[in-house]
């Protein structure tokens, strides 16, 4: 809740700045509290899109998800139901397996992840894995939305989309002010003289903006990703107390034989999920 609370207070302070900006370069002198209430007003609007079912279809449709198939579900079908009867016995939880959303996304590594607060999304290498390691992969993901992990990482992908879209109008202005430069050089000095004028708007209206919202993004990212570390460890203790510890660990021992990446300070700091050794031996 207080990354919540921090990206709520960045974002809605830059959106206010902007409008801030906006109403001084066209002589309106805009009311004390006005540009707060626009700034944070829209990035909580976008928030609460994003923990919504409208902003669950969009986040599905950009990381083009599909439903299983009927051999694919076959397969899942019985693994799922198994896993949340025990999942309900031990931890006290009431899941259903009509209750859920399970949908598949292209990807031959076997992840997943979770969104909103009933959407499984699973990698189709998942299905390649052995049964015991599915159930705890499954078991894991329930975890995610039993501490509603899920619900916070929606609504904070939608609470920076705003700030997102005022430096892609930033990126859009710059290609017309090279239109533009062209466009009045043909004036002579009546239209050379004009240049100063437009290349002071996107200067006093996105630059200060666009410098804060890079540093306030990146403060974000690295505690975003500090968080979702914290999550995944969260959610194997889940998985772990229902049962599922050794399919986990082999689970991820095939993560780590399929990973060839670094893993120095810098690609730890900045991971998204801790690698599979440290969640082994968290486990």
């Amino acid at each position: 809740m207080i990354l919540l609370l921090l990206n709520l207070l960045f974002n809605g302070f830059l959106l206010g700045l902007l409008y801030l900006f906006g109403a001084a370069l066209i002589h309106k002198s805009p009311q004390p509290a006005n540009w707060l209430f626009f700034g944070f007003g829209i990035t909580a609007i976008m928030m609460l899109i994003g923990s919504s079912r409208i902003g669950v279809y969009f986040l599905k449709l950009y990381l083009d998800c599909r439903a299983p198939i009927d051999s694919e579900w076959q397969k899942l079908e019985p693994i799922i139901f198994e896993v949340i009867n025990q999942v309900n016995r031990i931890k006290g939880t009431s899941y259903q397996i009509d209750n859920l959303k399970i949908v598949l996304v292209n990807n031959q590594i076997p992840n997943s992840e979770v969104v909103s607060s009933n959407t499984i999304i699973l990698a189709e290498g998942l299905l390649n894995i052995s049964e015991e390691d599915l159930k705890a992969v499954i078991a894991q993901a329930l975890g995610h939305l039993y501490n509603r992990d899920s619900f916070i990482l929606t609504a904070l992908i939608f609470g920076t989309l705003a700030t997102k879209i005022v430096r892609i109008i930033y990126t859009i202005y710059m290609m017309l002010f090279r239109i533009i430069t062209v466009i009045t050089g043909r004036f002579g000095k009546k239209g050379i003289s004009l240049m100063p004028v437009i290349a002071l708007i996107p200067f006093i209206i996105f630059l200060p903006v666009i410098i804060l919202n890079w540093i306030s993004n990146q403060f974000l990212d690295i505690t975003l990703r500090f968080m979702c570390r914290q999550y995944e460890y969260r959610a194997d203790k889940f998985a772990k107390e229902a049962g599922y510890k050794e399919g986990l660990i082999n689970y991820l021992k095939t993560i780590h034989m399929m990973n060839k990446t670094k893993d120095g300070i810098i690609e730890r700091i900045l991971a998204i999920r801790p690698s599979a050794m440290k969640r082994i031996s968290k486990l």
